[in-house]
């Protein structure tokens, strides 16, 4: 019986080494990172909300553009209810746009992977209103045309 539990322990060992070393960041995640876009949307869109712009800067790529900050700054000062409109959709690039709206207006914020660190790479306005029955009413088409113009 001594031999089952060794034995036991020692594969429990060994499936840690293995994922620690051929899955990025296992061992060096902290708790609170936002790992997936999805998760990344909400942490930003509730930073805004609670008015905290530091927050949310903190979750902006370093390769941001300058208008991202001043617009990060201008959203979390608004008073209007700020929204995140489904979830966050995967473009032929391989980053995310999320939509964040509000009574006043509707940014995109495009997501970006760095590192195996996900971050807000910009933040742009959508210039196009959606057409009901239209490919922009689903948000993918103004979406793309967004992403296509930070390019």
């Amino acid at each position: 019986m001594l031999w089952l539990a060794v034995a036991t322990a020692l594969a429990a060992v060994a499936a840690l080494v293995v994922t620690g070393f051929f899955v990025p960041g296992f061992l060096l995640a902290d708790g609170d990172s936002d790992t997936t876009p999805e998760t990344l949307a909400m942490s930003f869109t509730r930073a805004l909300k609670e008015h905290d712009p530091e927050r949310a800067e903190a979750m902006l790529c370093e390769s941001a553009a300058t208008p991202a900050h001043q617009t990060v700054i201008t959203l979390a000062g608004r008073t209007t209810p700020l929204t995140l409109a489904g979830v966050p959709q995967r473009l032929d690039d391989g980053t995310y746009v999320a939509a964040i709206s509000s009574p006043e207006s509707s940014h995109d914020a495009v997501l970006a992977d760095q590192t195996h660190r996900w971050c807000v790479a910009d933040l742009l306005p959508v210039s196009q209103q959606a057409v009901p029955g239209s490919a922009t009413s689903t948000g993918t088409g103004a979406r793309e045309d967004s992403a296509t113009a930070r390019r």
